[in-house]
C-alpha cells in the first residue's frame, strides 16, 4: 500500500506544494505554479507505483453526477446522506 508520504515526496519533485490532502486512495495537491502541476500530470499519469497505476489529472468541475441523489448537495454519497428518509418518509438530520 502506498503511503501519503510516498505520494507527497513524489509530487514534491515537480515543484512547491501549496496544499496536499490524502483521502482514502485519493490525493489532492495544489502547486504554487501551474507549470509545475502540468509537468506532474504529464510525467506521472499512468506511471506505476508500488504495483498500482497512478491516475494524475487536473481537478474537474463538479456536475450533476457528483451530487447526492437525495439532497442534491456534494461531499457525500447518497447512502451517507444526512437527509435520507428514515421514519416512514420523514427526513431527519443527524450529526
Amino acid at each position: 500500500r502506498t503511503t501519503a508520504r510516498t505520494i507527497q515526496d513524489l509530487l514534491r519533485n515537480y515543484g512547491e506544494i501549496k496544499d496536499f490532502q490524502m483521502k482514502k486512495s485519493f490525493a489532492f495537491v495544489s502547486y504554487r505554479y501551474e507549470d509545475d502541476a502540468a509537468d506532474a500530470v504529464k510525467d506521472l499519469d499512468g506511471r506505476d507505483i508500488d504495483g498500482s497505476k497512478l491516475i494524475v489529472e487536473y481537478a474537474r468541475e463538479k456536475d450533476a453526477r457528483d451530487l447526492c441523489a437525495h439532497c442534491g448537495k456534494s461531499g457525500h454519497r447518497s447512502e451517507e446522506c444526512y437527509y435520507r428518509p428514515r421514519n416512514h418518509g420523514r427526513y431527519d438530520r443527524h450529526d
